[in-house]
Order: structure tokens, then sequence, then C-alpha cells
């Protein structure tokens, strides 16, 4: 089972008080966004950032993620959560250990008050303390900041016991109530991400996971036959299936021999074939493991859509097939040898 990590983002798109003071100056984030001289920022917003790109991090070095208060990159319609209901929903969801992210705040104008910071339950704690440190240590190594260190607190959204998971933190990532931190960091997408891989790199230190970066891909797992059917038993399936789509009239004899290979090569599977022969495909590629785009398992529907092209070049490029999404006897031939 993946390891899985519970993402947090702290409050709710419209929950009061959780903003900046009014920026003095026009601030334009890098996704088109415009914070007005005058306009305050949400404290959701910039905490939904930073969860976003720390999914993809995670993700992409093969972890799970649960999403806590909130769902896509659009923070303007998520509701706040109430705290006992996260905690039950974490809990639900099964994780490992649970992060919550925030923007810091002191009083309701701009002040000196500054740095980031990372905190863990003062008495219902488990194996947070590790993570704290593992996590805390890399979100220092990046825009210079006050290291106001790691502390304890009897947050709701650090509390092992209520959240299921053996560790649980939260980190504060700037002031809002800073005016440089507000509106150089929070309001910043760069910063957003830059924190998002710097805590990633401390789970995956916690966790023993190798980090991948980005522009890199994670190893693939070595593709294995479920035992479900056998080498005989899969032949047999395509050999239906084409005779039944294309009436090809082959044996049903499980021997993928000549006739065999010829009728493939004269009716590949790909986008535009018909139902039967779509079907094996589909099931072949769920048993091997081989999912869509979004790591998804395939509904065995009989459409090759883009879902079902995802998951075959998946399975090409671990097979050193063409990758070309079509399925034909280049594919078969080295597929046909992870059956016994």
């Amino acid at each position: 089972m993946a390891f899985k990590v519970a993402i947090d983002a702290g409050h709710g798109s419209n929950t009061a008080g959780k903003r900046t003071c009014k920026f003095t100056k026009d601030v334009k984030l890098s996704n088109g966004t415009v914070i007005k001289k005058g306009q305050q920022y949400r404290e959701h917003y910039a905490n939904v950032m930073v969860s976003d790109f720390l999914a993809t991090e995670l993700k992409r070095c093969g972890i799970s993620v649960y999403k806590s208060a909130w769902d896509d990159k659009d923070a303007s319609d998520d509701p706040d959560i109430s705290l006992s209901t996260r905690q039950k929903n974490i809990k639900a969801a099964k994780c490992n250990i649970s992060v919550s992210n925030h923007f810091n705040a002191y009083g309701t104008n701009w002040n000196s008050a500054q740095g980031i910071g990372t905190f863990y339950h003062s008495s219902v704690y488990g194996d947070s303390k590790k993570l704290a440190t593992s996590v805390y240590n890399q979100i220092v190594k990046g825009t210079s900041q006050k290291k106001r260190g790691i502390k304890q607190q009897a947050f709701a959204m650090v509390n092992t016991s209520r959240l299921g998971v053996k560790a649980a933190i939260l980190n504060e990532y700037a002031f809002m109530t800073n005016e440089h931190e507000a509106q150089d960091l929070m309001a910043n997408v760069e910063y957003c991400k830059e924190c998002a891989v710097e805590v990633a790199k401390g789970i995956c230190n916690y966790a023993g996971i190798k980090y991948v970066p980005e522009g890199n891909t994670p190893p693939a797992p070595s593709p294995k036959p479920t035992g479900k059917v056998s080498k005989s038993t899969m032949v047999k399936g395509l050999q239906s299936a084409l005779n039944k789509d294309y009436g090809t009239k082959l044996d049903v004899d499980g021997s993928y021999g000549p006739k065999t290979k010829a009728a493939l090569a004269d009716h590949n599977i790909k986008s535009g074939s018909k139902k039967n022969s779509v079907k094996w495909l589909q099931t072949r590629l769920n048993e091997l493991g081989y999912t869509d785009g979004n790591n998804k398992k395939l509904d065995v529907d009989g459409d090759f859509g883009s879902k079902t092209k995802a998951a075959l070049i998946k399975l090409q490029t671990k097979l050193g097939a063409s990758k070309d999404g079509i399925f034909g006897t280049g594919t078969m031939d080295r597929m046909i040898k992870l059956y016994k």
C-alpha cells in the first residue's frame, strides 16, 4: 500500500479575518491573479496554492494524497470545514501522516512579526517530532526568513489520535501581517511552490522514500501478471474478441501462432477499434497494473479513449515497444512474455 499523506489547506475561502492587511502596492501573481493596492489577500488562497503544489510533488514521488478542505487549484469556492470534521475525514481516509498548511498573523495591522515555523501537538503527537524536524530542516533551506523553530501547541490539526495518523504537523510559511512577507512571499506563486518542494523533500526523508525532482519520472513498477489468467486464457480472449469484432474465424485455442498474429496485425487495437477487442485490452492493462493519466484503473467499457491510450503507452514504455498508443503485434510479442 502506498504511503498516504493528508494535505490540509487551512480555513476556507470566506473565513472571516483570515486575510492580509490592505496591500500597499499592486501585486500580480505569475498565475495572472492581481491583488490591487488597498485590497486584501485571503489566507486560504495561499494555503491552497502550497497544498496543490505539494500534492503534485508527492504524487510524482509515488505518494498517495488525501485533500482536506480543498479539492482543486480554485480556492474561491471552498467552505470552511470544521476542525472536528476535518479530523474525522482524515481519519477515515487512513493516512500515514498529515500536513496542515497555513500563513501566520499577529494583530490586524502591518507589523514586524515575521518568519517560518513548524508545530506539532503538545501532548498527543506520536512520531510527529521526527516529521516536524525532517520537514523544518528542509523549509529553512529556502528563501531567507526568520527561523521561528519547531514548537508544540494543542492545535486540532496536529492531534495524531483524532486524525488517526502516525505523525501530524502544521506549517506557518510567513506572516500575512508583515508587509514584505505578505506581498512578496505569500502572494508569490514561486515562493509557494518552493515551500511545497521543501515540505515534499522533508516528507520523503521522513518516510524513507526517494524524492523525485520535477522533470524526472519515477521508476515504473515492474509489470507482473496478477495470476488471474494464464497465457493460454489471455490469448483465447484475444482470439474470441477478434472473431466477434472482425469475423477472423480464428481457432480459440490459446496459441499465439501465425494466424492470430496476422489477425492482430490486420486489426490493431487503437482509437476507433471495436468494442470486444478494446475491452480485452483494457482488461489486460488493468491486470498488469497500468493506469490512466490520473493513475486510476480503467473502466472496461470498450471505448478506446485518452485514458486507455495513456495506460497503453505506459505499458509500451516499460516493455520497450513503440510508444504509439496502438496495440499491435510489436506490443503483444513483448506482453505475452509476462504471462505463464
